[in-house]
């Protein structure tokens, strides 16, 4: 039996061991734990290791398209807050529960993703929305990684001039190479207004 420290933490199925509750005498040890769907129960600790228990019990219910579709949209979006992507190392998972999210934004349409409306703010009731995915990828913030200092430009290091380029249908478009780094960026602000009839989310007042 691993220690119960080293159980804290855990992911056994669907169920995120979160913290061990008071043994009882002539039973096993039972932990907390967490379900995907954002229920929480007491669970055997026998029962998480061997695969038994995978779930709260959440994966026995017959799930429509709609609810599993959000559930897969709920799920992803709390684990891209928890991981250890530097984009999203500021965004906070406010939800409580699965249920608070559906009772906020209700159930995912077919071919929509989950949505921040401020892309600088959290995942929280009043923020989150269904879109679709062009109009996903036109509401992002500027990603940390990016060393220009402005969205839509990169550094050529081997022309030594500044490339203007958008996401166009999945594809990365070339808008040209400048000696001006401000050429540049006009030159991207111009086409994103364009493509999406709005400027970038940093240029929106919220």
């Amino acid at each position: 039996m691993p220690p119960i420290k080293k159980m804290i933490g855990k992911k056994f199925g669907r169920l995120l061991v979160l913290k061990s509750l008071p043994k009882v005498k002539g039973k096993c040890f039972s932990y907390l734990c967490k379900c995907d769907c954002g229920k929480e129960r007491n669970v055997d600790g026998s029962k998480l290791r061997s695969g038994h228990t995978k779930s709260c019990g959440c994966s026995r219910i017959k799930w429509t398209p709609a609810e599993r579709r959000t559930l897969e949209r709920y799920n992803g979006a709390k684990s891209r807050c928890k991981g250890n992507n530097k984009d999203y190392s500021d965004v906070k998972f406010l939800y409580n529960s699965f249920e608070e999210m559906v009772e906020d934004i209700g159930l995912c349409p077919e071919g929509m993703e989950i949505d921040r409306a401020d892309p600088y703010g959290n995942y929280e009731p009043g923020n989150c929305r269904y879109v679709y995915r062009l109009k996903q990828a036109s509401n992002q913030r500027m990603l940390k990684r990016n060393k220009s200092g402005a969205r839509g430009v990169i550094l050529n290091k081997h022309l030594n001039k500044f490339e203007a380029r958008i996401a166009f249908y999945g594809d990365t478009v070339s808008l040209g190479y400048f000696e001006d780094f401000w050429e540049a960026h006009q030159t991207y602000l111009t086409y994103y207004f364009l493509k999406n009839d709005e400027y970038p989310p940093e240029f929106r007042a919220y």
